[in-house]
């Protein structure tokens, strides 16, 4: 039954809210456990809070004036504040790459407020700029030289519609690859923009193809505005940037091989009235020498006879560059065309950031502008709230690394509190109890 004697009922408290009792009092120093470091989380916590609640209150007041498209715009930003924490621990992470490269003891901040500048005044998100950053320390660019390089990078994203990293990458290998100053590459940049602009090959495919030719280019003594130049024929000839990167560096290998020239070459030569060694010396004399070597035997190969043409190609540089060689080697006008631009190095002076100064005054750069400079406000309200966003972290995760702990002792309990309930049938009360709640409910 359900009165106060029958055995087990709700009415005999005496026995089983005893039982109850003493199975509380066996897990409450537990309880108490995870209420203490609850409320150390609950405090981090609130300091996050207490923003949204300040913009919950704000949309609330416009919204009883009717101001309904105000309020969503104030939950709009509410819902920032997760984004703003998120930016700010990207951008952290990005910074933390460039750190990585620095040299030891150099100063992480300075460097951090010169990317947030650079993308609110060119419009290249700071995640951008932090990543061409790393690619510049990485190549050894260091300390003052570092944040200039890295406008230099930025302002040439801009000029080429490159992303900030593929930029920073691509000043980096240049400078490495050839082995050329700041001043130096800025030229070679502005060579490249010249030669995009009057030839039939972009700017990033110049770019990527000099990138790839080097160090072969500097080993062959060929300047960097030569190597650009025949690179750049080729692609305008048809080839795609990687193979006219390879057509070219196979190229030079083949002038340039001298003493070293196979059997098969050395009759390649005689065939075009040349001999191995000597056009090797005028090749690697540098300057104007390795280009009138180069448009000599380009012009000697187009003079052959159709029939002897491909054979000794192939003879010369292999089957698999005539691809990029072939179509060249009967257009010798396109070949001084390109070696005429890339010798121009007053138009290449300054050629990148003319072309930075007429993008930036479009609607669209104004606009990357505005989106960067968000991003930078986004950063900076994060790093406000990063450090409470911390503190709950490392609240929870001691709470975590403590319940390990309380999980072996209560694994202990539970056996204890199994033999309890099998003793007095706890469990079963306990569930009649609820019962009997949801049926009075």
């Amino acid at each position: 039954g359900t009165g106060a004697k029958g055995g087990g009922g709700y009415g005999d408290m005496g026995g089983f809210g005893g039982k109850v009792l003493m199975g509380a009092k066996m897990m409450g120093p537990y309880a108490a456990k995870a209420s203490k470091e609850l409320r150390g989380v609950e405090g981090a916590l609130k300091d996050i809070a207490k923003h949204g609640l300040l913009f919950n209150a704000m949309a609330v007041g416009l919204g009883t004036l009717g101001a309904a498209a105000a309020a969503n715009g104030l939950n709009a930003i509410k819902g920032g504040i997760v984004g703003a924490a998120s930016a700010s621990i990207d951008f952290e992470s990005a910074m933390a790459d460039v750190n990585k490269v620095l040299p030891e003891g150099t100063a992480l901040q300075p460097i951090a407020d010169g990317a947030k500048q650079l993308a609110k005044d060119i419009g290249i998100l700071p995640n951008q700029v932090a990543n061409l950053t790393a690619s510049l320390a990485q190549s050894g660019i260091a300390g003052d030289e570092l944040t200039l390089v890295a406008g230099d990078a930025s302002r040439l994203a801009v000029a080429f519609g490159m992303s900030g990293e593929e930029s920073g990458q691509a000043l980096a290998k240049l400078r490495t690859g050839l082995g050329l100053t700041r001043p130096e590459v800025n030229n070679l940049t502005g060579t490249i923009h010249e030669l995009s602009n009057k030839l039939a090959a972009t700017a990033p495919e110049i770019t990527d193809a000099v990138q790839r030719v080097g160090s072969v280019a500097k080993a062959a003594n060929i300047s960097a505005e030569s190597a650009a130049g025949l690179a750049t024929a080729m692609i305008a000839s048809g080839a795609s940037a990687e193979v006219a990167a390879t057509g070219t560096k196979t190229f030079l290998r083949s002038l340039g091989a001298g003493d070293a020239a196979t059997k098969r070459q050395r009759a390649a030569f005689k065939a075009l009235g040349l001999d191995s060694a000597d056009v090797a010396k005028r090749l690697t004399a540098g300057g104007e020498s390795a280009e009138a070597t180069i448009r000599d035997v380009v012009s000697r190969i187009g003079d052959l006879d159709q029939a002897d043409k491909l054979p000794n190609l192939i003879r010369l540089f292999g089957s698999e560059s005539i691809g990029a060689i072939g179509p060249l080697a009967g257009n010798i006008k396109l070949l001084n065309q390109a070696f005429e631009i890339s010798g121009n190095k007053v138009a290449a002076q300054g050629s990148v950031l003319k072309e930075y100064e007429t993008r930036s005054k479009t609607t669209g750069a104004a606009i990357d502008r505005l989106k960067a400079n968000f991003a930078v406000l986004a950063i900076e309200i994060g790093d406000q709230l990063n450090p409470a966003v911390t503190a709950a972290v490392d609240g929870l995760t001691r709470l975590i690394d403590k319940s390990r702990v309380w999980g072996a002792e209560v694994q202990a309990l539970g056996g204890r509190l199994i033999e309890f309930g099998s003793n007095f049938d706890v469990f079963k009360d306990i569930k009649l109890v609820f019962e009997g709640l949801v049926q009075v409910f």
